[in-house]
């Protein structure tokens, strides 16, 4: 004959655990809350950039950082790819400095989008589309000529 094992019912915890372990969860909930709300970015509306003081000694420097790309390039001292990296690089900064597009970190898709809100950046995004090929491809085939002469065409149409 088996022998009785005595059963025991399931534990009773004190009352105050339940409100305990909510407490924590909440504490936890709202330090990651207060964390997240902290640390994010300013929403608000930057000051649009003040335009350069002297936009013809801006201009000039730009065609002078342009041409000093092309003859590295023409001399060989610059691969095609990297002459067509640094264009775009000056191009960029030169619109990034000169008005309130945030070109330099603009992708050609977001380039696109702000030329349909202002046209006045479609010499910009025709550079950009042109250096773009030469600029992702290790085998380069681009005319670095062409590209500085592109580079200086922006630099001197951009208001």
């Amino acid at each position: 004959m088996l022998a009785a094992v005595e059963l025991y019912g399931p534990v009773r915890y004190r009352w105050y655990w339940l409100p305990l372990g909510i407490g924590l969860l909440v504490l936890v909930a709202a330090w990651y809350g207060y964390v997240f709300w902290t640390t994010r970015t300013d929403r608000t509306a930057r000051p649009r950039a003040a335009r350069p003081r002297d936009l013809a000694a801006t201009r000039s420097r730009y065609h002078e950082w342009i041409a000093d790309v092309g003859r590295h390039a023409h001399s060989g001292t610059m691969s095609v790819r990297v002459a067509h990296q640094r264009l775009s690089e000056l191009v960029r900064g030169y619109v990034a400095e000169t008005s309130s597009v945030p070109a330099a970190s603009m992708t050609l898709r977001e380039l696109h989008a702000a030329e349909t809100a202002s046209p006045q950046m479609r010499p910009v995004t025709t550079a950009i589309g042109v250096f773009y090929p030469s600029e992702f491809d290790y085998d380069s085939r681009g005319d670095p000529a062409a590209a500085v002469a592109i580079a200086h065409q922006v630099v001197e149409t951009l208001p």
